[in-house]
């Protein structure tokens, strides 16, 4: 496997291992378009999009067209993340309604109009119907049309002039020369942008069809409500940034890598809920406010670690990687969940724990509730770790990757351990026992005997694993 010694944590990326990073997430990615692309050619998929399977092939066959005429243009579509991002949106599984179709379908044609209202592209006609706000993720910018009427926009673009109308509106169209000039009814306007991060931070998700968040009842209020004031994401990211930087610089070698956006969910009700979530390896990572930068320094380790897994995983490693499964009690949700979402969980956790323990000495430790939920995430780690040694079925590879997760997670017990006091100790294992019957009560699980809750032997496991599994390192 790549990367092997990059799995459990973040390693930095020379300028040599960066690019064959890049080049394995550009692999990725188009094995994800080709599938896509097959996906096209069955009809059973393009009826769930209704009128709108039409506009899909038109605009697919005008990406095509561009791959003879101007490659590096079509290269600029068919290679950009939000291109796999939104046509696996509109093919998945999941139900799309129509309205967000229209959107989904208006941003993946937008950098098509973009590139011939600039004169970028002048040969032959295209046609594109698209709601009055798109957005051009591959360029960072936001398009807004100006006209009469409500419906959507028809864009015939032939040659060097771009003939716009309104659905439903019967007055003539609007002739625009091309390229674009300044008192054109179409303006477009740079997306918000991180200059730490340098990537663009999104603050409407439906763009992307993705809401980020999970169902977040059954959380209580934590006194917050009506009271709490959370940054705002550009501000909160940047501490975060400078966090990383001095604390742990490889984070930031792989963001650059692995982050495109940011996708702001808006500052939740109270301090108690907070999400963070990520699609894949390259994919957005969708945050909601938070009050401290050392909180959306342990998202983007969190985020980052997913992301990095699908990268760098070669899934036959893990017998069980493939089974669908909800059958275990994953410590960190309060819904079964399929072993895959126990690998996740622990892999992640860990980084996020190495950040804590080198944050150890910043004024937020001094609050016992950050200490808790260090202890806590650890011992949640110790669970996992025990499923995953009676469970899984690894493959030599797999128990190799396993033992340097052992081996981290032997060397961070001692030291999170000695931070905890007896009135934690008791708080978590009241916790553990009541998120054990939540789960439980949610459906059958396997992992729910009393020895789950064994910290010490789970620890001492580890170690063990470490010395005989580890050998074939």
């Amino acid at each position: 496997m790549q990367f092997q010694d990059a799995f459990t944590f973040p390693t930095p990326l020379s300028p040599e291992t960066e690019a064959s990073a890049r080049e394995l997430l550009r692999a990725q990615q188009m094995g994800q378009l080709d599938l896509l692309m097959g996906w096209v050619q069955q009809p059973e998929r393009l009826g769930k999009l209704g009128g709108c399977a039409t506009e899909l092939q038109s605009l697919l066959s005008e990406a095509f067209e561009l791959v003879e005429r101007a490659p590096a243009l079509a290269r600029e579509f068919l290679e950009h993340w939000s291109t796999t991002v939104l046509l696996g949106r509109l093919l998945g599984p999941a139900a799309v309604g129509p309205g967000l179709i229209q959107c989904l379908m208006g941003n993946l044609a937008s950098l098509l109009i973009v590139q011939r209202l600039r004169g970028e592209v002048t040969h032959g006609e295209a046609f594109f119907v698209t709601p009055r706000t798109l957005y051009c993720l591959p360029r960072g910018e936001r398009l807004d049309v100006r006209g009469p009427g409500e419906g959507r926009v028809v864009w015939h673009f032939s040659g060097a002039e771009c003939l716009l109308s309104v659905e439903g509106h019967s007055g003539p169209g609007l002739r625009i020369p091309l390229p674009l000039m300044g008192d054109a009814p179409v303006s477009i306007q740079p997306l918000p942008w991180s200059e730490t991060w340098n990537v663009p931070v999104l603050d409407d998700s439906e763009m992307l069809g993705i809401t980020g968040r999970r169902d977040q009842a059954g959380i209580p209020d934590d006194g917050s409500t009506g009271t709490w004031r959370p940054m705002p994401l550009l501000q909160s990211t940047e501490e975060a940034f400078h966090i990383l930087g001095k604390l742990w610089p490889e984070v930031l070698d792989w963001a650059r890598v692995l982050l495109p956006a940011l996708v702001d969910m808006g500052g939740p009700e109270n301090r108690s809920v907070r999400c963070s979530s990520s699609y894949g390896a390259g994919t957005p990572v969708f945050l909601t406010r938070v009050a401290n930068g050392l909180e959306h320094a342990e998202d983007l380790v969190h985020e980052l670690q997913h992301e990095r897994m699908y990268l760098l995983l070669d899934s036959r490693a893990f017998g069980r990687w493939d089974d669908s499964r909800p059958e275990f009690v994953s410590a960190y949700r309060t819904d079964p969940r399929p072993l895959r979402g126990v690998h996740l969980g622990l892999h992640s956790f860990l980084a996020v724990n190495r950040l804590r323990l080198l944050a150890l000495d910043r004024p937020e430790f001094k609050q016992r509730e950050w200490r808790f939920q260090l202890l806590k995430s650890h011992r949640c780690n110790l669970l996992s770790f025990r499923t995953l040694l009676d469970f899984e079925r690894p493959t030599p590879e797999g128990r190799v990757l396993l033992a340097q997760m052992a081996q981290a997670l032997s060397e961070q017990h001692p030291l999170i351990e000695r931070v905890a006091d007896a009135d934690m100790d008791q708080a978590f294992d009241t916790w553990m026992k009541q998120h054990f019957s939540r789960v439980a009560a949610s459906g059958p699980v396997v992992n729910d005997a009393e020895t789950y809750m064994g910290w010490r032997e789970a620890a001492v496991l580890a170690a063990r694993y470490t010395q005989h599994a580890g050998g074939a390192a």
